[in-house]
């Protein structure tokens, strides 16, 4: 039992020192006494009390260090950071990625001030970076933010994309110049954090990642900026419950870089509920999404088999992605847009499905088939393809070099028509059913299309940076979803195996049966009446046989 308590005070101290709870008025400090170019900056992770107040002290600060970044990244909460320990007007900012510049003017110590107004505990990350006088000024010609100058991002997300915005930087030894000559390079990054992990370490590691230089560079990923888009705001998609962190880099004639405070977003809403990161799963969301994985199955291992259904299903996918691109560009009043789109798709594979019965074109029932499939293969190959914005932005490139790869792959496959249905709706089938389960885990499967979808349904995407993640849960998906394609294909080719290529038409079936009765007819008019008649046996006699008289 002793022993047991000493376990218990022992991991408690511990808890204690890993939290490092900072009381009201208290004090942090970070040292730049190490500071080297392998060794830019000082960091703590502490834990800010209810309705606190504190100060940050920066020391040792070399006499090569021009100028500092101080930066705090809270967890969910946003705080204040000020120059001084009251606000005055361009002397604050607030948020939970926030950071400010200080010129050092030869002195070792530096200090700031951290604030909150909330009643609970805030978790935060505190670092300081230091800069020579070659390095530019991250934000300093800023002139639309809350402080003269603005190391840190504005960032705003929508349902559809992010918006991430900064500053010009300026040069010290200008006198923080902001010449527009001055030769300065802006390089936008951006990473992904593993797809619905919430978690607080996992939040500050992947900023920690992205403060120095080097460690931006091994750890995310260049953002191609838009050619007719502001040079300091790139756009991306956004993808819910999928943790990004964003920063820019400012590189100056010299080669001396700088880095601006990283930021971060979940693309909703993290503070009180994770959950609301998720699809908003009303009840009809909920039935579409197991229908959805049902039909998905369906289609993939019997899709030929029941052809007249597989119609259906296909005439439905086009006219629900058709009419709801229609109803959200066009129509203006609030209503459930997925409902109705929904609806009218159905009536549209009614009516495609009719074709068959009217028209009797194996080539005509497999177009739109093939075609779902091949506008699905083109998208993923965009989703694959990066750094194509500056060719794809312009709305002709891209739908133009979109539906003519579908309809390159589709005209290809036309000359054997039942070996591409079967092939369509394999694919079709096994990405109809990972969708749902890619919903339910988080992962980003189902955006390889809802980007094209919003490509043609939201204003300005086509100057929006759609980079996918790839991680585990999606790799493991889409190796799923290519097993499927291939069991897939195996039974159906099986199944049509000495079996007409396609079914008949209910046309074609009443003309068998008339020829049929027809054929019965002639049968009968030949065959004698007697034909079936049972007659008794008879033995003749012998001609030697002798009659009595």
């Amino acid at each position: 039992m002793f022993l047991w308590l000493l376990f218990l005070l022992a991991f408690h101290a511990h808890a204690l020192e890993t939290e490092n709870i900072i009381e009201d008025g208290g004090l942090v400090i970070l040292s730049l006494k190490n500071y080297s170019k392998t060794n830019e900056y000082d960091y703590k992770k502490v834990t800010l009390p209810s309705n606190a107040s504190i100060a940050i002290q920066v020391t040792d600060v070399p006499s090569n260090v021009s100028f500092v970044v101080l930066q705090v990244h809270t967890f969910l909460y946003p705080v204040t950071l000020k120059y001084t320990s009251e606000i005055t007007s361009l002397n604050n900012v607030n948020g939970t990625n926030i950071g400010l510049v200080k010129f050092t003017n030869l002195k070792s110590t530096l200090i700031f001030y951290l604030s909150s107004t909330y009643n609970w505990k805030i978790h935060s990350l505190i670092a300081v970076l230091g800069y020579t006088d070659k390095s530019p000024v991250p934000g300093g010609c800023a002139m639309e933010s809350s402080t003269e100058i603005a190391p840190y991002l504005d960032l705003n997300y929508t349902d559809s994309f992010i918006s991430v915005k900064g500053g010009p930087s300026s040069l010290p030894y200008n006198g923080t110049s902001c010449d527009p000559r001055s030769g300065l390079k802006y390089t936008f990054y951006h990473a992904f954090v593993p797809e619905w992990d919430f978690t607080e370490e996992t939040y500050f590691t992947s900023i920690m990642n992205m403060m120095t230089y080097d460690s931006v560079v091994d750890h995310s990923l260049v953002a191609v900026e838009s050619p007719t888009g502001p040079p300091f705001q790139r756009l991306f998609s956004s993808y819910r419950g999928i943790g990004r962190v964003f920063t820019i880099v400012a590189k100056a004639p010299s080669g001396a870089v700088s880095v601006y405070v990283p930021t971060f977003t979940y693309s909703c809403n993290t503070t009180y509920n994770t959950a609301t990161c998720g699809l908003m799963m009303t009840t009809f969301v909920e039935v579409e999404n197991a229908l959805l994985a049902f039909i998905g199955i369906f289609i993939c291992f019997k899709g030929h088999r029941y052809y007249l259904t597989n119609l259906f299903v296909m005439g439905s996918i086009t006219g629900t992605f058709v009419s709801y691109v229609l109803l959200v560009k066009y129509v203006t009043t609030e209503v459930d847009f997925i409902m109705i789109a929904t609806v009218i798709g159905m009536v549209f594979g009614i009516i495609w499905t009719s074709t068959w019965w009217c028209l009797h074109s194996p080539i005509l029932s497999v177009f739109i088939p093939l075609f779902n499939c091949f506008c699905l293969v083109t998208a993923i190959l965009y989703s694959i393809v990066r750094d194509m914005l500056p060719v794809f932005e312009s709305d002709v490139n891209y739908w133009i070099t979109f539906f003519s790869l579908a309809l390159v792959f589709l005209f290809l496959s036309l000359p054997r028509p039942l070996a591409s249905n079967i092939v369509a709706s394999c694919v079709i089938g096994a990405y109809m059913t990972v969708v749902p389960i890619a919903i339910s885990v988080g992962s980003s499967i189902a955006y390889v299309f809802i980007n094209v979808i919003r490509r043609a349904t939201v204003e300005g995407f086509n100057q929006v940076n759609t980079e996918i993640p790839t991680q585990v849960p999606d790799i493991m998906l889409w190796l799923f979803a290519i097993l499927l394609v291939c069991l897939g294909r195996w039974r159906q080719m099986a199944q049509a195996k000495n079996r007409p290529p396609f079914p008949p038409t209910p046309a074609v079936l009443r003309r068998d049966d008339r020829d049929d009765r027809v054929n019965r007819d002639d049968d009968d008019e030949n065959t004698s009446l007697m034909s079936d008649a049972n007659y008794p046996n008879y033995t003749l006699a012998s001609e030697s046989t002798t009659v009595g008289w």
